[in-house]
């Protein structure tokens, strides 16, 4: 399965040359040498505690706390966050939200409530909804993952501020575009949303979503 996921990653960074070398934009705007800099995670419950660690706060400051959690408990091991203390938790920087979010999801998994390998053979829809029912988890907290994650190729995340202002700088707007207006602008990269998301992001200045 993870051979699978890294083929479907294959595919998004080339659909991402493609867009360098044949749209309008993305062709004068970016040189041919220019590489895209993304990565695929592992499809794990390790992500899906990342991506709670990281809401609402800094890359740097979230790299930190990811790392003091790590150093002591497995992320992929549900049992383990299930014995850690609030203190505990509370002592590698996790606010007393995140902490119920990070249980709530390691409770899922040990109750065999949800199934993260299953989602690499699920389609958008089904992916999305899964993820959404954890508490904690909106729909671009599922987008990313299914992203970078699981590769899905055609994630559009309409609501994140990064593909707002790269959408504005690529049609040249005066202001960044609403959430709707973002969403009615999928159908100019339909078929390669996720690669032009990509490019999004970095032609506002910025390789982080």
């Amino acid at each position: 399965m993870q051979n699978d996921l890294d083929e479907k990653f294959a595919i998004i960074l080339k659909d991402v040359e493609e867009l360098k070398r044949n749209d309008a934009v993305f062709k004068t705007v970016f040189p041919a040498d220019f590489v895209v800099k993304r990565e695929r995670g592992e499809a794990d419950m390790a992500a899906l505690v990342r991506i709670i660690i990281g809401q609402q706060i800094s890359n740097k400051v979230a790299t930190s706390l990811w790392q003091k959690l790590t150093d002591e408990i497995d992320p992929n091991d549900s049992q383990a966050i299930l014995a850690a203390t609030d203190d505990q938790l509370r002592s590698y920087g996790l606010s007393r939200q995140k902490i119920a979010y990070v249980r709530g999801l390691a409770e899922a998994v040990d109750n065999h409530d949800i199934d993260i390998p299953s989602w690499i053979e699920k389609d958008d829809a089904a992916v999305m909804k899964e993820i959404t029912a954890l508490k904690g988890f909106g729909p671009w907290s599922a987008q990313m993952f299914m992203m970078f994650n699981l590769c899905h190729r055609h994630i559009w995340p309409s609501g994140d501020l990064g593909i707002q202002l790269g959408l504005q700088r690529y049609f040249d707007m005066e202001t960044r575009p609403s959430e709707k207006e973002t969403l009615e602008m999928k159908k100019h990269f339909e078929g390669r949303e996720t690669a032009a998301s990509f490019l999004l992001w970095a032609l506002k200045g910025d390789q982080l979503p």
